[in-house]
């Protein structure tokens, strides 16, 4: 089965826009944010220095809470044996980014 982690990604904007209750916006890919942009744009997960960019982002600077979040469409892309593979895996990417 090929993977769809496109269409997992509308689903979990959808819900997380429409369902759930947050005081701002969650963004797919980018911020506005000036020192976050700068971050990711040399964060890539091949490390080659290229622009790097979670799924969904969610910055609401007034609580100082930034959340990224990396989406699989499958449970077995979810992490890694030793978490050293960000391209493949959520929580290896999320590591990543850290």
């Amino acid at each position: 089965m090929a993977k769809n982690e496109a269409k997992t990604d509308i689903e979990l904007f959808n819900y997380l826009t429409n369902e759930k209750n947050f005081l701002k916006e969650w963004l797919p890919q980018k911020t506005e944010n000036s020192n976050i942009q700068d971050i990711l744009s040399k964060a890539s997960k091949s490390e080659k220095g290229n622009q790097g960019s979670p799924d969904l982002i969610y910055l609401n600077e007034d609580k100082k809470l930034l959340i990224l979040i990396e989406n699989k469409d499958k449970i077995n892309d979810h992490k890694s044996p030793k978490l050293n593979n960000p391209q493949h895996y959520a929580v290896d990417g999320i590591k990543h980014y850290l």
